[in-house]
């Protein structure tokens, strides 16, 4: 990698992954710490959103260890928003003719 340039420069692991020419080759691997770690030293305004967005991901989870009870809402709100709307049930009022109405 260092002959065309490039060098690993975090903790990656390298597995042998099929490429586009069907030929095994090494392909550099990582763990999502690693990946987060890496995505933090980008000097890119365009890696910028998703610093901001790393920023407020840990905030929240530190305020979840603080107070249990954010994890536990959190959670609902997640299931609320992934689960399909369910429909709402109708409350149709028939009038049999035979029936007397209480007035």
């Amino acid at each position: 990698m260092k002959n065309e340039g490039n060098e690993t420069v975090t903790n990656c692991y390298q597995l042998k992954l099929p490429a586009a020419d069907g030929k095994k080759r090494l392909t550099d691997m990582a763990d999502m710490e690693q990946i987060l770690r890496l995505i933090q030293s980008i000097p890119s305004k365009k890696a910028e959103p998703v610093k901001r967005w790393l920023a407020e991901v840990g905030s929240q989870r530190i305020d979840q260890m603080i107070d249990p009870e954010l994890t536990f809402q959190m959670a609902v709100e997640d299931y609320r928003r992934q689960r399909p709307p369910q429909p709402r049930s109708r409350v149709i009022k028939i009038r049999v003719p035979w029936q007397k109405v209480n007035a």
